[in-house]
């Protein structure tokens, strides 16, 4: 029921109105029966929220190498599975430093031999989800491969 659910949607909001999929969800919602200047509205706050997200998370990520370098520790940022590590990279001015955990090629390659299901419990990602104990395992070596790459290219 289109009513209800956007009713659901702007009450969502209410409680929590930082939350751009919501915003991009009402957006879709009310854009299918042809309300897009309606729609627009919530698009342009969902654009907003997520900008301004990125740019929090990224003042955090330096913040964090800024803080661990001067304990002469690298920092090591761990993509999540299946998604690219690009999105990291850009977290920093100066990525060289940092050591940088891919797990797409690793998860995607497991997903094909094996299924989804053997690595992730749910989908809550779309791309991926929470991790099985196989899952977990799979993270944890690839972690465990890089850092250990790293040290031994010193």
């Amino acid at each position: 029921d289109y009513l209800k659910a956007k009713e659901m949607f702007i009450k969502a909001l209410e409680i929590k109105d930082h939350n751009p999929q919501v915003y991009q969800y009402l957006g879709l919602l009310i854009e299918a029966p042809g309300d897009s200047q309606e729609a627009r509205k919530y698009f342009r706050r969902e654009k907003f929220l997520r900008r301004k997200h990125k740019m929090v998370t990224r003042r955090n990520y330096r913040k964090l190498k800024e803080i661990v370098l001067k304990k002469g520790i690298r920092l090591v940022c761990v993509q999540y599975p299946r998604r690219q590590v690009e999105g990291l990279r850009f977290m920093f001015d100066s990525p060289e430093d940092v050591i940088f955990v891919d797990n797409k090629a690793v998860f995607d390659e497991a997903v094909k031999n094996t299924g989804y299901r053997d690595y992730f419990y749910d989908d809550f990602a779309g791309d991926f989800g929470h991790c099985t104990a196989k899952g977990n395992a799979l993270l944890a070596e690839n972690v465990a491969r890089t850092i250990l790459k790293h040290i031994d290219d010193k």
